[in-house]
């Protein structure tokens, strides 16, 4: 009988950036990941880089720092695998039977299923899970049709053809292969930590200074939590004179941002964490339906490219400050409160 082994895969609560997802999906398997990854993902930066902007949420990546559940992230270079390896398969099969997910990056021209099959060359991150000898096919998640996040299942000789034929320069990140394993690691839930973010966001304060070991310089203009708000609102000022122009992937992350809050929020109810008001609860819903707007006016303008969508979005922002900053100050009081006056941490 063909060998086969497929590892299991939990469905990650942020799916916008691969980095994010692929370990996420790994760690969410136990609870202990769970309450890791609500008890993170809440501060927001943006980098203006002039021509693009980037959404992002300020947490470590798993690629590059340890995380709780995980035995670290072992890296293996592109160029290490063809030289010492029988094929890129083999090197798979080995990892995944030593119960290894591989996180690796490929050229979706050769992938089935992605945008830029048979049509262009675009190197992206795959996440490889699972192998079928008999069918020769592997098990991956990525970004597949329509760019979602999903599972499928990928030919031997089209993974096989996608890494070895993927041209990057040497020191680009794209020639690491990334290792995951889940680890017994444990971690429990951090209400405090939770609070001292949404602090941060609220004030639109810079996060990096509490450790000063993730502090980047900065040679772009950075928007923190809240403020991201008024950085995309800038940008869309700088789009409608023609001098810039803002995809739809800050207005996604921000989407993203406020679902994560509403599931953070049942979460902390469900397992007795920290229970927040009718009206904070009720709050954060009506602050995703905003978002949920705003992403809609930015695909119709991408659609249409007709300016009056861009300037509804700059003014439904200011609606999505206004009614986020009433809702944090709510939540900011309620803990407060609840721990007589911030003297206790708030730890368990």
């Amino acid at each position: 009988m063909a060998a086969s082994r497929i590892l299991p895969l939990a469905v990650p609560e942020i799916v916008s950036y691969p980095h994010i997802s692929y370990a996420m999906s790994v760690l969410s398997l136990d609870p202990e990941g769970v309450d890791w990854v609500f008890s993170n993902y809440v501060q927001l930066c943006m980098l203006d880089h002039g021509s693009t902007v980037e959404m992002r949420y300020f947490v470590p990546n798993a690629d590059l720092f340890h995380f709780p559940g995980l035995f670290g992230t072992q890296h293996v270079s592109r160029d290490w695998i063809l030289h010492y390896c029988p094929s890129f398969s083999d090197f798979v099969r080995f990892s995944i039977d030593r119960e290894f997910y591989v996180w690796t990056f490929v050229d979706e021209y050769y992938i089935p299923g992605t945008r830029s099959y048979r049509n262009q060359s675009f190197e992206h991150a795959i996440m490889i899970y699972g192998y079928d000898d008999e069918h020769r096919e592997f098990h991956i998640s990525g970004y597949l049709e329509n760019q979602r996040y999903m599972q499928s299942t990928i030919a031997y000789d089209s993974v096989e053809q996608a890494f070895t034929e993927m041209r990057v320069p040497s020191l680009h990140y794209a020639n690491n292969t990334h290792l995951l394993k889940r680890s017994p690691n444990a971690y429990e839930f951090k209400t405090h930590w939770i609070m001292e973010q949404l602090s941060d966001y609220g004030g639109a304060k810079p996060s990096d200074v509490r450790l000063e070991v993730f502090e980047e310089r900065k040679d772009c203009p950075y928007y923190w939590g809240i403020g991201v708000i008024d950085g995309l609102q800038e940008k869309l000022s700088q789009q409608l004179r023609g001098e810039t122009f803002v995809d739809h992937r800050p207005f996604f992350i921000l989407l993203e941002h406020k679902k994560t809050m509403n599931k953070r929020l049942a979460y902390m109810t469900d397992k007795g964490y920290f229970q927040f008001s009718d009206s904070v609860r009720a709050g954060y819903k009506d602050i995703e339906s905003k978002a949920q707007t705003i992403l809609n006016l930015e695909l119709k303008y991408l659609i249409t490219r007709d300016n009056r969508f861009l300037n509804q979005i700059v003014e439904r922002l200011d609606g999505l400050r206004e009614a986020e900053s009433k809702t944090i100050e709510q939540m900011l009081a309620q803990y407060d409160e609840s721990t007589e006056g911030g003297r206790n941490d708030g730890r368990p």
